[in-house]
C-alpha cells in the first residue's frame, strides 16, 4: 500500500508541476516492480529444495544397497548345513501273547517293584483268551507314571488276581479276567429301570423292562408283582392272572402270587377258583393278616360261616384294630347262632376308627342281640 501511495503522489506532483522546471531525472527511479522481486527469491529457493531432494534421494538409495549388501554376508556366514539325525529304532512298548487260563492267583504284587500289567479279555463267544502285557518301563522312563490298561465303562465286571513272574524273582503280573453278569443280576438292572421309568410316567417302556426282567430271570418276585400291579391299573385282568400264575408254575411257595390271583379271580366272580388258590398257598402265608382276611370274606360270601369265622379271628390276632374284620366276625358268628361272641365282636368293632354306615350297622346289631 505505501508504494502505490507514493505513486499516486509522485502522479500529482507531476501534474501541477511546470513543463520547464522539470526534474532531470525520472519519478520512478527508486522504484522496482514487485513481482519482480519475487519471482527472482522464488527460483533461488526451489534450485535449493531440488538440490537438497537430489542429495537425499542418493543417500537413501546408496544406505539400501549397503545394507542389503551386508544381510547377505551375515546370511552367508550364519548359513550351515541341516543335522543328520540318525533313526531311532521304533521299539514295541506292548507284547502279545497267550494266556494258559489255569494259572493261578499266587500274591499281591509289591508295592513299589517292577511289575507288568497284563489285561486279559475273552474272545466273542469263542472261549479263547488272550492277554496284553505291559513291558517293564526302561531306565529314562522310571520318573513317569505306569502305563495302564483302559477299561471300558460298559465292559463286564473284572476280577483281578496277581500271579509269579515268569522269572521267579518277585515281579508279578495282574491278570484281569471278564465276568459276565449273572442272570439275576441282568434282571435286578431291569427291574430298576422299569421302576424308575414307571415313576417318569413310560409305562410302556416301564412294561418292557419288566418283561425283560423275567426273560432273564423267572424267579424275580419283585419284578413280576410290579408288573401284574400294573396290567390290573390298566384293566388287563386276563394278561396279569397269566401272569401270576406263571410265577406260581415257577415259586409255588409264593403267597404274594396267591393272594393277588385270587383278587382278580373275585373280581371276575370266580371265588371257587379264588378260594382254592388261596387254600393252596395257605401254609406260606400263615403270617399275612390280609391273606387270611381274604380267605375270611370270600368264605363268608360262599356261606363257610364256620371257616370265615376261623380266619376272621387269625387275621385280628395279628391286626386287632381292624374294624371291618371285627364286623366279618361278628356276622359270621352271629349266623353261626354264637349271640355272645357276636355282641363281643360288634362291641369291639363300635371301639375302632369306622365308616358311619357301619358304626350304625354294628349299634343295630348290638340291639338286637341285646336279649340273646
Amino acid at each position: 500500500m505505501s508504494l502505490i501511495n507514493k505513486m499516486l503522489k509522485d502522479l500529482e506532483a507531476r501534474q501541477h508541476a511546470p513543463q520547464k522546471g522539470a526534474a532531470s531525472q525520472p519519478i520512478y527511479q527508486d522504484l522496482h516492480p514487485v513481482a519482480a522481486e519475487r519471482a527472482r527469491r522464488n527460483g533461488v529457493l526451489f534450485v535449493l529444495v531440488l538440490f537438497g531432494t537430489v542429495i537425499l534421494a542418493a543417500g537413501l538409495v546408496t544406505g539400501y544397497r549397503w545394507l542389503v549388501s551386508a544381510s547377505a554376508d551375515t546370511a552367508a556366514a550364519l548359513s550351515f548345513p541341516p543335522a543328520q539325525v540318525p533313526p531311532v529304532p521304533a521299539r514295541p512298548i506292548m507284547s502279545v501273547r497267550p494266556i494258559h487260563p489255569a494259572i493261578s492267583a499266587v500274591a499281591a504284587v509289591n508295592a513299589g517293584k517292577r511289575h507288568r500289567v497284563i489285561r486279559q479279555a475273552k474272545a466273542t463267544h469263542s472261549g479263547s483268551v488272550h492277554a496284553v502285557s505291559i513291558g517293564r518301563r526302561p531306565q529314562a522312563d522310571r520318573g513317569r507314571p505306569e502305563r495302564i490298561a483302559a477299561v471300558s465303562r460298559n465292559a463286564p465286571p473284572l476280577s483281578v488276581s496277581s500271579v509269579a513272574g515268569d522269572d521267579g524273582t518277585g515281579g508279578g503280573q495282574i491278570q484281569m479276567k471278564i465276568i459276565p453278569m449273572t442272570a439275576g443280576q441282568v434282571a435286578e438292572n431291569a427291574y430298576r429301570r422299569g421302576v424308575n421309568l414307571l415313576q417318569q410316567g413310560r409305562r410302556k417302556d416301564a412294561e418292557t423292562a419288566f418283561k425283560t426282567a423275567l426273560a432273564s430271570d423267572p424267579r424275580n418276585v419283585k419284578a413280576r408283582e410290579l408288573f401284574a400291579g400294573v396290567l390290573l391299573e390298566d384293566g388287563r385282568r386276563s394278561a396279569a392272572a397269566t401272569l401270576l400264575a406263571q410265577g406260581l408254575s415257577v415259586l409255588p411257595h409264593e403267597s404274594s402270587f396267591a393272594y393277588l390271583l385270587a383278587r382278580i379271580d373275585a373280581a371276575r366272580g370266580a371265588e371257587p377258583a379264588a378260594i382254592a388258590v388261596l387254600e393252596k398257598n395257605l401254609p406260606d402265608a400263615g403270617s399275612d393278616p390280609d391273606y387270611l382276611a381274604l380267605l375270611a370274606t370270600l368264605d363268608q360270601r360262599a356261606g363257610r360261616n364256620a371257616d370265615a369265622a376261623n380266619m376272621f379271628s387269625r387275621a385280628l390276632a395279628l391286626r386287632p384294630l381292624n374294624g371291618n374284620w371285627w364286623i366279618g366276625l361278628g356276622i359270621s358268628l352271629e349266623a353261626q347262632k354264637r349271640w355272645a361272641e357276636a355282641r363281643e365282636a360288634y362291641t369291639r368293632a363300635t371301639m375302632t376308627r369306622l365308616d358311619p354306615a357301619l358304626v350304625k350297622y354294628a349299634d343295630e346289631r348290638l340291639e338286637a342281640l341285646r336279649f340273646r
